[in-house]
């Protein structure tokens, strides 16, 4: 079964924010879920990103955390669904 990706380019508004929207790609594979997140560095994010996966009804299997330049995360968390 292919993934399928979802992309939403809609201006939002007159807003402006300070940083940039994270990236995020899941893949899933019966009850398990891969996803991957490239966002900006910032204190607390790795709990933020784990807190949000458990809130979702997902098990987190396995989580590697890779810097990327000075400012940036690579976040690959293995996760899987509580049935």
């Amino acid at each position: 079964k292919k993934s399928k990706v979802f992309v939403d380019e809609e201006p939002l508004g007159q807003e402006k924010f300070d940083q940039t929207l994270p990236e995020i790609e899941a893949k899933v594979s019966q009850n398990d879920v891969l996803i991957r997140i490239h966002c900006e560095k910032g204190k607390g994010s790795m709990i933020n990103i784990l807190n949000t996966i458990e809130n979702l009804q997902m098990r987190v299997q396995n989580s590697i955390i890779l810097p990327f330049g000075d400012s940036t995360l690579d976040i690959t968390v293995v996760a899987q669904v509580i049935l």
